[in-house]
């Protein structure tokens, strides 16, 4: 016979329906799965820069504090501020401090190759730096800071190590 009968008929949009429910509950889990790693990204990354954000910077400290207690490496940790930036909003406007914040996040992150780069405040960054200590950073952050000088404005930095000093007595 040509076609298929009524049981036959039944079977395929049974089938159909199961396929069409499974392919929607797919795309349903995808979609939630694709929100759940847009909300952990906004949990651990600061909306300007897309750098790591203060809570991600703080666990990071916390393991690299621990590694360098076990291994017996320094670590150093950097804090950068952009000096008079409530001025630099005031008279530019909030969206060329914006624009100086992205800039700068930029050229630190270039620099930052093995380290961590966060955007821990208005116009303040720290960098993680694990095996480096506190000479070795300074020099660090005075290099990424160098280089073109057109815009007006200056950038403070600090620099707090953990020294490897703490030695396994023999």
């Amino acid at each position: 016979p040509e076609g298929f009968n009524d049981e036959e008929l039944k079977l395929i949009n049974e089938l159909a329906d199961d396929l069409a429910y499974g392919i929607a509950n797919l795309r349903m889990r995808i979609e939630h799965r694709k929100a759940q790693e847009a909300i952990a990204h906004l949990a651990y990354h600061d909306p300007l820069t897309d750098l790591p954000n203060r809570t991600h910077l703080h666990e990071r400290l916390e393991e690299a504090i621990e590694l360098a207690k076990r291994q017996h490496h320094p670590v150093a940790l950097l804090y950068l501020q952009v000096g008079q930036f409530r001025e630099i909003n005031e008279i530019l406007g909030h969206q060329a401090g914006d624009q100086l914040v992205q800039q700068l996040a930029g050229r630190l992150a270039g620099a930052a190759k093995h380290e961590l780069l966060a955007h821990v405040g208005e116009a303040a960054f720290a960098l993680l730096a694990p095996n480096v200590g506190a000479d070795d950073a300074a020099t660090k952050a005075q290099r990424s800071l160098r280089g073109r000088r057109e815009a007006s404005f200056h950038v403070c930095f600090g620099v707090s190590s953990r020294p490897a000093a703490l030695r396994r007595s023999s």
